[in-house]
């Protein structure tokens, strides 16, 4: 293999990196979560009707995602005067801790605002989160975490507790098929260098137990 095929095969393999870290961006997740249960148990988005589960998914996405990373963007522009790529990942420790505690408290106040009203599944996994990015980012005070093996672990953390919760709920697939993205995603997080094995690792223990922890003290 010569030179210019060495160079492709790394450009792609970066390319796929990149775009597995952007599909399942951490603040992605709650997207992923109600579309999860859009498919397969649209019962625990009660009282949302059949016809208003895609308003729903918007929502969600709109809350959760755009409006998050537009003011991310925003808090980065203002502290740094500049914006780059890195920023939306933001991959430096010292980048992290003020938009994470930032988002956090976002997520606290829509979960009450916005997500209690509307359904009590969707309100215990927004402020699960909320606690989950509030915790990385007071760890990230002193040592680098990955928020995307938080995001991925929580996710699939909270989709085991609801299959516990309701046994007439077949959550198997989606749980099955969101641990194969996470071990893509984060095998991206490592080749790409943003993270090391203990950093990963650290993320998928607190992401796991901190979502089962949530469910189990806020139905106690």
């Amino acid at each position: 293999m010569n030179y210019a095929d060495n160079k492709k095969n790394a450009f792609f393999l970066r390319f796929t990196a990149l775009f597995f870290s952007f599909l399942f961006h951490p603040l992605l997740m709650p997207t992923w979560f109600v579309g999860v249960l859009i498919g397969f148990s649209p019962e625990l988005l009660l009282p949302v009707s059949q016809e208003g589960r895609a308003s729903l998914l918007f929502v969600v996405f709109l809350s959760t995602f755009l409006l998050p990373i537009f003011m991310l963007l925003t808090l980065v522009l203002f502290i740094k005067r500049k914006f780059s790529i890195k920023d939306f990942f933001l991959e430096e420790k010292g980048d992290r801790v003020v938009p994470f505690l930032f988002i956090g408290a976002f997520y606290f106040a829509l979960a009450y605002m916005l997500f209690l009203p509307l359904n009590s599944v969707l309100f215990m996994v927004i402020l699960g989160t909320a606690i989950l990015i509030i915790l990385a980012g007071v760890i990230t005070t002193v040592w680098k975490i990955s928020a995307h093996a938080i995001g991925i672990a929580g996710t699939v953390g909270f989709l085991l507790a609801l299959s516990r919760l309701y046994p007439a709920v077949n959550l198997l697939v989606p749980i099955i098929g969101i641990i194969i993205a996470g071990g893509l995603v984060l095998s991206s997080r490592l080749y790409l260098n943003a993270h090391t094995p203990k950093q990963v690792l650290a993320g998928v223990l607190l992401g796991f137990s901190g979502s089962l922890l949530t469910v189990y003290f806020m139905l106690a």
